[in-house]
């Protein structure tokens, strides 16, 4: 990403007037964020009394939010995956989630 790309799409956003100011709780549920921290060093914080064994969001409260983020301290300790959708969505999201592992 550089600052032409960024650049080009507040235009495209001015262009087309479009507003993404979301109401705290909203977004269109046709509108899904993926959002990957695998790999980031959340584990090398330390407060200490020693590094941490858990790391998570504190909250949501957006809807149409997966997060993605290592399970623990070590790269092959597995993937959590942290979803905030709609009840209605999470069938599909499972069925299409699985469909391609």
């Amino acid at each position: 990403m550089d600052d032409e790309l960024v650049r080009s799409a507040i235009d495209y956003h001015e262009l087309f007037e479009i507003d993404y100011r979301l109401q705290r709780g909203i977004l269109p549920e046709t509108e899904l964020r993926m959002v990957s921290w695998l790999g980031m060093p959340l584990y090398d914080a330390d407060f200490g009394w020693a590094r941490p064994w858990r790391m998570s969001r504190a909250e949501s409260v957006r809807r149409g939010h997966v997060h993605l983020m290592n399970d623990g301290p070590a790269l092959d300790s597995g993937i959590r995956v942290l979803a905030c959708l709609e009840a209605a969505h999470m069938e599909e999201f499972e069925r299409l989630l699985y469909a391609k592992l």
